[in-house]
Parts: C-alpha cells; sequence; structure tokens
C-alpha cells in the first residue's frame, strides 16, 4: 500500500484497488445512520439538562429577586413602624428620633416619601399627623387624595391576646404603595387582663410609611432585575402587577411587549410582603395554569404556596422568557443542534459523495492516461521506425541511386514532420492545461486562416486520396485572433475529419458570417460520431468506441486542444453529427468590437494569470 502521505502512492492504491476503496466509503455511508440516531439521541438529553438547568436558575434568579425586595421593605418595616408602646405625650418624638437616624437602620432614605402617624376616634384615623423631615418632628395636616381611600379600610387591628378580629391585618398597600403598622399603648391602669400573664393594650392608631413608588419602578426595580435577570445568557422579562388586581401593572422591564405576552409566565412570586418572624423561605417551583391567561394558555411555573400564617405578597412577580416561554427557548435551542447536527451529517455525506466522484474520476482519468500512453506510444513507434529503417538502409549503403535517396529523404522529412506535430500537439496541450499558453491576439482575417490551415493538411489530404472543398465568404469582418493559435485548430479539426470521416472520400471546409461574428464549418460525409460519444467528444484523452475499435490513429487531444483554443477566442465549438451521415464541426468567432477584446481579456485573464492580450 506504500506510505500513505504522499498523495500520488494513495491516490495509486485506490486506482489499483477499486472495489476495496467502494467498499470503504459504502461502509462510511452507512456508519451516518447510527451517528444521526446517537447524535438525536445526545440532543435529546442535552435539552433535557438544558431545561432542567434553566428551571433551576430561574428559580434562584427569582428568589434572589423577591429576597432582595423584600428584604430591603422589611428593613423599613422593622426599622421604622415595629418597636414597644410608649406613654401616649411621648410617642410622636420617640418616633421622630427613630425616623430622623433613618440611614442608621442600613435603609434607603429614597425608599419612603412621606412618614404620617393617624390617631382619635374609634377607629384611630380622626387625626393624621405628617413627619416633617426638615424639622424633625409631626405637624398635623388633612388626609392627603392618595390616602383617602385607605382611611376608609382602616379598622382596627386584633388586640394582642385579645379575641381575633374578622378583617385580618395586612401591613402593605399595594396601590399606594405604603406601609402600616398598628399603634398600641398600654391600657388604663384596674382594667384587667384579657389573656392572664399578657398585659393588657389598647388600639390607638396607625403608623403609615407611603414609598417611593418612583425610586421603586425606575431605579430600584430595574437594577434589581439587571442584577438577576438581564445579566449573562438569562433573557428573561419581567413584569410586576397588583395582586388583587393584575391589569394595573406596577413596573414592566421591557414595555415593548404586548399586552397579553405574560398570560402564561413561566414563572409568577408574591412581592412586597412583610415577613414578621425572618426572611421569606421559598420551595420548589411546580407547575401551573396561569389564572391570567385565557383558553389555550401555556404551563408555566411558581413557587409552593407560603406557609400556614405568612402574609402574602401585595404584588405579583411575573417572568417571561423573551423567546416566547422557558419551554420554548429550549425546544428553540433542541432543534439549533439539531440543524447544526444535521448540516455536519449532511456535510459528511456531501464529502463522502465528492470523493466518491473524485475516486471514480481519478480511475477514469488514470485509464485515460493508461490509454494516453498506449496511443502516443503507438503514434510514435510508427514514425520512429520508419525513420529507422530508412536511415539503416541508408548507412547500410543500400540505397545508390540519387531518386532512391530523393525518395527515402521524403519518408523521412514526412515522418519527422508527422512527429513534430505529435509532440507540438502534447506541448500545447500541456501549456494550456498548466496555465502557461500565451495568445497573440491581434486582428485578423479568417479566410486567410483557412486558407493557411488547409494548405497545412493538403498534402495528408492528397496521400489518403481524400477531395478537400474548401469556400470563403467574401467581406467577412475581422476577428481578434492569435493566427497561429487558430489555424493550428482548424488542423486539428480537419485531421479528425480524415482520420475518422475519410472514408467519405470529401471533406468540405466553409467560412461564413453568422450572428455578429464568423462561423467556420468542418463537416464530412463518414459514419458519423455514435450517440453515446457526442458528450464526452471534447474530453482529453478520450477515444470514441469506433475508434478504439478500428485502432484508429491519435491519442484523444486533437479536439480537446481545439475547444480550449476557440474558448480563448471568446468563441464556441460545437458538433452536429448522425450515425451514417457524418459528422459537422462548428467554429463561432465574435466579430471584433470593442467588448469582444474586453471578453477576450477576462476569459484568459481567468485562465492565465501570466496572459497578455
Amino acid at each position: 500500500m506504500g506510505k500513505w502521505n504522499k498523495g500520488n502512492t494513495m491516490w495509486k492504491w485506490v486506482v489499483e484497488h477499486p472495489r476495496l476503496w467502494m467498499a470503504v466509503i459504502g461502509a462510511a455511508f452507512l456508519s451516518l445512520a447510527p451517528l444521526a440516531w446517537l447524535q438525536y439521541r445526545w440532543i435529546g438529553q442535552i435539552s433535557q439538562a438544558d431545561r432542567e438547568r434553566r428551571t433551576a436558575h430561574l428559580a434562584a434568579a427569582v428568589a434572589r429577586f423577591v429576597q432582595d425586595f423584600d428584604g430591603e421593605v422589611n428593613r423599613l418595616y422593622r426599622a421604622l413602624l415595629t418597636g414597644p408602646p410608649g406613654p401616649p405625650e411621648m410617642e410622636a418624638a420617640m418616633l421622630a428620633r427613630r425616623f430622623a437616624v433613618l440611614e442608621e437602620a442600613d435603609v434607603d432614605p429614597r425608599l419612603t416619601r412621606d412618614f404620617y402617624l393617624s390617631r382619635g376616634g374609634e377607629s384611630g384615623v380622626a387625626e393624621l399627623l405628617r413627619f416633617d423631615r426638615n424639622d424633625g418632628r409631626f405637624t398635623p395636616v388633612s388626609w392627603p387624595a392618595s390616602l383617602e381611600r385607605l382611611r376608609d379600610r382602616l379598622m382596627p387591628p386584633p388586640r394582642p391576646g385579645g379575641p381575633p378580629s374578622a378583617a385580618p391585618f395586612v401591613p402593605v398597600e399595594g396601590t399606594i404603595p405604603a406601609l402600616l403598622a398598628p399603634r398600641w399603648r398600654p391600657a388604663r391602669p384596674g382594667e384587667p387582663p384579657v389573656v392572664p400573664g399578657v398585659p393588657r393594650v389598647e388600639y390607638a392608631g396607625w403608623l403609615i410609611a407611603e414609598l417611593n413608588l418612583d425610586f421603586i419602578t425606575k431605579e430600584m426595580l430595574p437594577e434589581l432585575a439587571r442584577r438577576h435577570f438581564l445579566a449573562g445568557e438569562t433573557e428573561f422579562a419581567l413584569r410586576i402587577v397588583n395582586g388583587r388586581r393584575p391589569e394595573r401593572i406596577i413596573y414592566d422591564s421591557d414595555p415593548a411587549l404586548p399586552g397579553d405576552s405574560f398570560a402564561s409566565p413561566d414563572a409568577t412570586a408574591p412581592l412586597f410582603a412583610v415577613h414578621l418572624d425572618g426572611p421569606p423561605r421559598f420551595g420548589r417551583l411546580r407547575p401551573f395554569l396561569p389564572r391570567f391567561g385565557g383558553q389555550g394558555a401555556g404551563r408555566g411555573w411558581r413557587f409552593d404556596e407560603p406557609p400556614q400564617g405568612r402574609l402574602p405578597g401585595a404584588w405579583l412577580l411575573l417572568v417571561k422568557h423573551r423567546a416566547g416561554s422557558l419551554e420554548a427557548a429550549v425546544v428553540q435551542t433542541r432543534r439549533r443542534n439539531l440543524t447544526i447536527s444535521l448540516a455536519v451529517l449532511l456535510l459528511m455525506a456531501v464529502s463522502l459523495a465528492l470523493l466518491l466522484v473524485t475516486t471514480r474520476r481519478a480511475q477514469r482519468l488514470a485509464r485515460l492516461q493508461m490509454e494516453f500512453v498506449a496511443g502516443v506510444s503507438h503514434e510514435l513507434r510508427t514514425p520512429l521506425s520508419v525513420i529507422c529503417s530508412a536511415a539503416d538502409n541508408l548507412a547500410d549503403g543500400l540505397v545508390t541511386g540519387e531518386q532512391q535517396v530523393r525518395r527515402y529523404g521524403s519518408v523521412i522529412r514526412g515522418e519527422g514532420w508527422r512527429l513534430s506535430q505529435m509532440v507540438e500537439q502534447i506541448l500545447r496541450f500541456a501549456g494550456i492545461q498548466s496555465g502557461r499558453a500565451k495568445y497573440d491576439l491581434q486582428p485578423a482575417g479568417v479566410g486567410e486562416i483557412v486558407l493557411k490551415a488547409v494548405a497545412a493538411c493538403e498534402p495528408e489530404m492528397r496521400a489518403a486520396g481524400c477531395q478537400l472543398e474548401s469556400s470563403v465568404d467574401p467581406d467577412l469582418p475581422p476577428v481578434l485572433a492569435d493566427p497561429t493559435s487558430l489555424a493550428h485548430a482548424l488542423r486539428n479539426l480537419i485531421d479528425n475529419a480524415l482520420t475518422h470521416g475519410g472514408q467519405g472520400q470529401w471533406i468540405g471546409v466553409r467560412a461564413c458570417g453568422r450572428s455578429n461574428g464568423v462561423a467556420i464549418v468542418v463537416e464530412d460525409r463518414g459514419p458519423g460520431i455514435d450517440p453515446a460519444d457526442l458528450p464526452r467528444i471534447f474530453d482529453p484523452f478520450y477515444r470514441g468506441r469506433r475508434a478504439a475499435r478500428e485502432q484508429a490513429r491519435g491519442f484523444g487531444l486533437g479536439l480537446a486542444l481545439a475547444k480550449r483554443i476557440v474558448e480563448a477566442h471568446a468563441g464556441t465549438l460545437t458538433v452536429e453529427s448522425a450515425p451514417g451521415q457524418g459528422a459537422k464541426f462548428v467554429v463561432w468567432i465574435p466579430a471584433l468590437t470593442d467588448e469582444t477584446a474586453q471578453a477576450c481579456d477576462e476569459f484568459n485573464g481567468a485562465k492565465n494569470p501570466a496572459y497578455r492580450g
């Protein structure tokens, strides 16, 4: 098998063992099916792992988002709105001191807009005091319009140690938004406790912290969204709505999304809740049918319900993947992986197909090369044998008369000319194939080129007893051509007609004007060309079935060389033939124009970078 690091050795092995090589390629083709099945299975497993990873990432992001936001709210609640009750005459001053040192409680002062203290009356809302940050004191004010609806809903909360209230205490108000805390004070002396051992206290009013909604929606929430959802490879959109009225949007990370985009969110979680017993805890994300979606809404994910007694959030966090849903993103990734995998498999299949085609072409080329070597050897042996035989007779003194010497000299000259023509043909083709062929294009008359080619072939025509008839129409337009190369192409066509169509004892060559150019027709009355050979008649080294069967002279380069020379002149070479009706080759060369010169330059420049017109 030789060394595989040498391309020529490998191709030699391929040519010498075609069946084994075809078996190798066939086995490679068959292996693509199980490989495709394995890739499909692996991509399915990767998609399942990706789904679990994305779900876990979403759960962690939602939990961190809620904990950060609710943690800020709870710090504010614990710092401002909770504490032991004090005497009524000192309560306002105590609260003022607490509000004045807000920053020391690790609470962003921008989170709050105003602080209020309500007191008086049975429900504790008869009088409202507002904390003045500049003076550090509570001053009486009228109930603002933003708190009017809240005032109507404030009811006495359940008394510590007393009977439960009909209205449960909710420490947050999501519409305003605000934080609420009841105010208690010790009961009057002499009143017995409701529960033994628990001091009796009385309801005195409310502490209200009105939050800064502009700061929350424009700074706080966008920062949390960027931190937990919009960084890295996550691509989620967030929407926060009122828990009781979901149509009211508090915050939207992408307002350009349609209003129904969150009908089936990927995850939901309660937000804006006070957790008096510590930070919020989250369970597992469970699938659910979103309550905001209509018919056909997809499934989403939400956290387990809070433990018994945990107060719900006033807001609701909705999370939606920008691809439509988390499942859609997983499916999109899976389809992309399948597409890439299919493309790789198709590329492998195409590569194997190209390798198969290349192998067949290499085998065919090797066969043609062997036929070419055999044909050249045969063609060269005949003139060399004649030359050597004549030279031996002359050297041995067997030829004495002047007439015989002349005859032997004529034979040697003719065979030598024939031998030189073969060598020139091979060298021309090698030059064209290697891109080193150069053409001296110049304005030329077609009649002169035709006469030159006919004159060069007349000796062979007379020797073969074949009649050559030529005609050139007058007033033909000039063409841009290399006269020597174009005449050589015509000689090849005439020689081909003499070799394969000379049995008809007639060959015609005529030139006429046609379609803004000049047509040169070479035809014969021989047996014609087999239809199966027509598609490959201009291939290098190709010899038709009849030529191979009759062992006609030549090695399959004449027509290939003629076609390449004609194409270098921006022309075309076509053939028309039918069995028993001869063959007709038509060379068309465009007339001399500026466009013709440019087309020739472009063609030859593309074929041969060293070309000079």
